[in-house]
């Protein structure tokens, strides 16, 4: 098993349309050696409802470990609650879905535009800032048309605000979460990025790792701005201190030693 992007079609999507995106994906990913896997089992559609059809998309990245993150494919049109329409809705951290629907062209330029799309979405997900750049997918996109000015891969500056996060990424896929958590924290020192701090912050909750989790919250307490959030994150602290003493009674602990036994026979 391996890190990996997976792509996923959504309702009546054939799996070889999915395919065709995820080919291009890796090639336009290659220089980071992202791998790009495609299911076969389509996810349900919701009538074109984003909301909906990425919560289903979570649950498939849930269901597969190694998958960092799932980029659910779609012909039909997609719309999100207070936008309408929408190109790529996207969970920070999480699954995207990109809507064929609406690109235009052929079928090798609808091709073309899905796959910069998707990359546009996937720097979303990744919380990527927009590059110096304006050819680089990680720039804004209000039309499809805007997709022709784009490249069809990242740029440089991308790929290195990229590519650190994806080895912390490929980690918590291998169940290192530790090593996983202290990559972000480094990260989210280095860029002065509370997102990633709070990621690290929950991947040493999950090695529990809670005194290095409970350290994480209370620098971001001490940052925060807003005392609504300052007081969210202190009650997070105690309930972190209360499963730490918890752990500490159900955790097993080490058979004692057998005292020394005296010495048989002899003098």
């Amino acid at each position: 098993d391996r890190a990996k992007l997976l792509v996923v079609p959504v309702g009546s999507t054939t799996w070889l349309r999915a395919r065709e995106l995820g080919r291009e994906l890796e090639r336009s990913l290659q220089p980071l050696k992202i791998p790009v896997d495609c299911a076969r089992q389509p996810a349900p559609a919701a009538d074109g409802d984003g909301r909906r059809e990425l919560a289903a998309l979570v649950l498939r990245q849930l269901a597969d470990p190694q998958a960092v993150r799932v980029i659910g494919v779609t012909a039909a049109a997609v719309r999100m609650p207070g936008y309408g329409r929408a190109l790529a809705p996207t969970r920070p951290g999480g699954p995207v879905l990109v809507s064929l629907a609406g690109l235009g062209g052929d079928k090798d330029g609808e091709l073309r535009r899905a796959r910069r799309l998707a990359l546009h979405a996937l720097a979303r997900s990744f919380g990527l800032a927009p590059a110096k750049d304006p050819t680089c997918p990680t720039t804004a996109v209000y039309e499809p048309s805007d997709l022709d000015a784009k490249a069809p891969a990242y740029c440089a500056e991308a790929r290195g605000l990229l590519a650190p996060l994806w080895d912390a990424e490929r980690l918590a896929a291998a169940f290192d979460y530790r090593g996983a958590a202290r990559a972000l924290a480094r990260l989210g020192r280095d860029r002065k990025s509370a997102a990633l701090r709070m990621q690290a912050a929950c991947m040493y909750e999950r090695a529990l790792d809670l005194t290095a989790a409970a350290d994480e919250w209370k620098a971001l307490q001490q940052e925060a701005k807003a005392p609504a959030i300052a007081a969210l994150i202190g009650r997070r602290v105690q309930l972190l201190a209360r499963a730490e003493k918890w752990l500490a009674t159900k955790m097993p602990k080490p058979p004692p030693r057998n005292p020394r036994q005296p010495r048989r026979g002899g003098r």
